[in-house]
């Protein structure tokens, strides 16, 4: 494959497929978790993400699931033999899993979704391919979760180090019988809470608006709850065009409200959303 082209010494490996592949996935060509024939979409990823470990191994590999795709449910209309695109999201995601690698799921964070009528006209004019502004955006999305990723890491190696700092040799605090005094058990205590609250308050004090912001806009829930791509929420998307929408000149943002308060015939403003099919 193609990913032998890339430099043995790059830091940092973004993954992203499986859009075009939906277009002619049918039950046959899936395979499974336990079955990774050649030629079928679990052999494929696993060759591919075996072959990254194998090249690469100094490198960080995330990968990126599909983003929502109009144009795929518009075929299965008349070809009912094609798949879900969640086949191909939780496949990404079972391997990915596998092989330790990180995964930015784009499909069931709604990111651009191409159902979202707005979304396609302003950012995906094609429902597939982004325009210049709308790969500006992806930039800055996928530079987000990768800051995510980071921070969740960095809390996760800080929880595992207090737990294991917190283990004492069983001894301190005991009589001569054996037993934790009273005076000493209260004194613990104490500590611990003076110790939690000084916590709390360096968390506060040094996590900026900006953070809060990108942790807040970038949950997505767990995939075990979305993998069923049933989620039609649109909240992502609509708090990303806010943030987009603060960086404009006064000149900018008056031109888009024009544009976003444009009336229909009756003098109604219209808004289609397309719902996804995910049967």
């Amino acid at each position: 494959g193609r990913y032998t082209d890339i430099p043995e010494d790059t830091d940092l490996i973004l993954i992203m497929g499986g859009a075009n592949d939906g277009f002619c996935l049918t039950e046959d060509l899936v395979g499974s978790i336990d079955e990774r024939s050649p030629k079928t979409l679990y052999g494929d990823v696993d060759e591919l993400m075996r072959g990254l470990k194998e090249n690469y191994p100094d490198a960080r590999v995330v990968f990126m699931t599909p983003m929502p795709n109009l144009l795929h449910d518009v075929l299965r209309k008349d070809r009912p033999e094609l798949l879900s695109q969640t086949v191909i999201v939780n496949c990404i995601i079972e391997l990915a899993d596998e092989y330790d690698f990180e995964v930015i799921d784009l499909y069931n964070s709604n990111f651009f979704d191409s159902h979202d009528a707005e979304i396609v006209a302003d950012y995906i004019p094609d429902s597939v391919h982004p325009n210049a502004e709308g790969y500006d955006i992806f930039a800055r999305h996928v530079a987000a979760e990768l800051l995510r990723l980071d921070m969740t890491k960095e809390r996760e190696a800080s929880e595992e180090k207090t737990d294991d700092s917190g283990i004492d040799n069983g001894n301190e605090g005991k009589t001569e019988d054996g037993n934790v005094s009273e005076t000493d058990a209260n004194e613990d205590n104490n500590s611990d809470t003076e110790a939690e609250e000084s916590d709390d308050e360096v968390t506060d004090e040094n996590t900026s608006d900006d953070d809060k912001d990108l942790a807040d806009d970038n949950t997505g829930g767990s995939s075990e709850d979305k993998n069923d791509g049933s989620t039609d929420d649109h909240s992502f998307s609509d708090r990303l065009r806010k943030k987009v929408q603060e960086r404009l000149t006064p000149e900018e943002k008056e031109k888009a409200s024009d544009e976003e308060n444009g009336s229909s015939d009756d003098g109604e403003a219209t808004i289609k959303t397309y719902a996804r099919d995910e049967e």
